[in-house]
């Protein structure tokens, strides 16, 4: 027998199937397009990702003929949702975190609700990507959709509706809706009835690796399954990375870099309102714990910049992956503070201080400076951005962190890794299947069919090859820049340009 995990991202879907071992048997993926429209409008077309997940699940299917799918569960990007009729047919495109139609009812929003007890509620701070202020926008933009919606469902709650016919969300994913009360695991009377919003328009919350039912027949022969196939929930992308990279207990900091890095911890109560400014977000997790996720919205995306606009290599010489001009560098790099100062803010700072019109620099430039340098200056910004998150974790929970546990594309380079464990001054671990998320959805799905608890099985099938130990010599090193860096950034703060650059 095998298990399925789903992965439904912003531009694709990944399938695999593991064995009882954990070893990834088939594997599959498809990709499809954001669609961009007018003031801030971005969606995804929901036959797209249907057809990209059909695609990938029958063949995967097709592979694994001797070991049979019998259970599958999913994880799926936070936040967006689609308004879904009573025939089960989307009534309008998804809409994507990063659509930022919602900010129009922010007013409305704060004029009736505290943002502090929005955040004690629903462990969110108020952000644009989150689904209420969205929900609010169709509510007063477009009555006729509204009015006939018979829920709102995320992917995972909307897939599991499909196969099943029970439209069931998971707390974790509940809980980016900003709709949900983390506290209690229920969608929160108090918000919904503040805005007039009827519970029913949502689906059954359920935590985290609950067996839900069988697929549907017509849909277990399309797909091309030859069991009988039980749904299990899964959850938010970000969480059940956390799983798949094996984050599930308090003492270990996932650090998941992509085009933005994304830091995550465990803690047993949620963070509450007088941190509110922090801009942490807390999830409903496995049991009664809780997933924090902060970090900065600028990783992979700056070396992709500086490789286009300060390199001039945009498409040149093969060089249009940024993994592939980040090998130019990497093996010339020594273990030793660089002379410029990079100050990666390009769309704002991270937590544990956002700041959304933070703008980025780069200081302490002479003639010796190189493109190299500037390179380097990056990597050590963003290790002392993770640095600052764990620092602050630290110190508000007194909470010691013994290990950082890295995947994504960012973490393939031996020498960031390395680079960030002299900085942090904390040991370094890569699982040995990078795609955490789309692996914590197969554990997810296995998990609804074992006696074993979740965490007990993540803690036997997620294995880790790789190990990075600071050097506290280097540590040492690194103690007075990052204290320049914590200072300019002050500086940086409290500077606003106004002005237009005349040409």
């Amino acid at each position: 027998m095998s298990y399925m995990g789903v992965d439904l991202g912003t531009s694709g879907c990944r399938v695999i199937a593991i064995d009882e071992k954990g070893e990834i048997i088939a594997s599959e993926k498809m990709s499809y397009q954001l669609k961009h429209g007018k003031n801030f409008f971005i969606e995804l077309i929901p036959q797209d990702v249907l057809t990209a997940f059909e695609v990938c699940v029958y063949k995967v299917n097709a592979k694994v003929k001797k070991d049979p799918v019998c259970s599958l569960s999913f994880s799926v990007i936070g936040e967006a949702f689609t308004p879904i009729g009573e025939d089960g047919k989307p009534l309008c495109n998804t809409l994507m975190p990063m659509d930022f139609r919602g900010l129009s009812e922010f007013s409305y929003i704060e004029e009736k609700f505290n943002k502090g007890k929005l955040y004690t509620i629903t462990g969110q701070p108020l952000h644009p990507m989150q689904s209420l202020s969205k929900i609010l926008w169709l509510k007063h933009n477009q009555q006729e959709i509204y009015q006939k919606t018979w829920k709102f469902l995320c992917w995972e709650d909307y897939l599991i509706y499909l196969f099943t016919g029970k439209p069931v969300i998971d707390f974790s994913l509940a809980s980016r809706t900003m709709c949900f009360d983390i506290k209690k695991k229920q969608w929160s009377e108090e918000i919904l009835d503040t805005f007039n919003i009827n519970p029913s328009l949502f689906a059954q919350e359920e935590p985290i690796g609950t067996a839900i039912d069988y697929i549907m027949p017509k849909w277990s022969e399309k797909l091309g399954f030859k069991e009988k196939v039980i749904v299990i929930s899964g959850g938010f992308d970000q969480s059940i990375a956390a799983i798949g990279g094996g984050v599930v207990k308090p003492g270990i900091v996932s650090d998941s870099i992509g085009t933005t890095e994304c830091i995550g911890f465990i803690l047993n109560k949620p963070i509450e309102e007088n941190d509110l400014e922090a801009g942490y977000q807390n999830n409903c997790f496995i049991d009664d714990t809780y997933f924090i996720n902060g970090g900065s919205l600028n990783g992979a995306v700056i070396l992709n910049w500086l490789k286009e606009n300060i390199c001039l290599l945009k498409n040149k010489n093969g060089l249009s992956n940024t993994a592939e001009f980040f090998k130019i560098f990497e093996n010339k790099l020594e273990y030793n503070p660089t002379r410029p100062i990079f100050f990666p803010y390009f769309s704002g700072s991270g937590t544990p201080k956002p700041n959304p019109n933070l703008k980025g620099g780069l200081f302490m430039l002479d003639l010796s400076v190189d493109i190299k340098d500037i390179f380097k200056s990056f990597l050590e910004s963003s290790c002392f951005e993770v640095k600052k998150n764990i620092e602050w974790l630290e110190n508000k929970f007194d909470e010691k962190i013994n290990e950082i546990r890295a995947f994504g594309g960012g973490s393939q380079s031996n020498y960031w890794s390395q680079l960030k464990s002299h900085i942090t001054c904390k040991h370094i671990s890569k699982p040995k299947i990078q795609d955490a998320a789309v692996f914590g959805a197969a554990i997810v799905a296995m998990s609804g069919l074992k006696q074993s608890t979740l965490k007990d099985m993540v803690n036997d099938l997620v294995k880790v090859d790789k190990f990075y130990k600071p050097n506290f010599e280097i540590s040492k090193l690194y103690q007075d820049k990052y204290l320049m860096y914590k200072i300019f950034t002050q500086y940086l703060e409290n500077f606003k340009f106004e002005g237009k650059a005349q040409i």
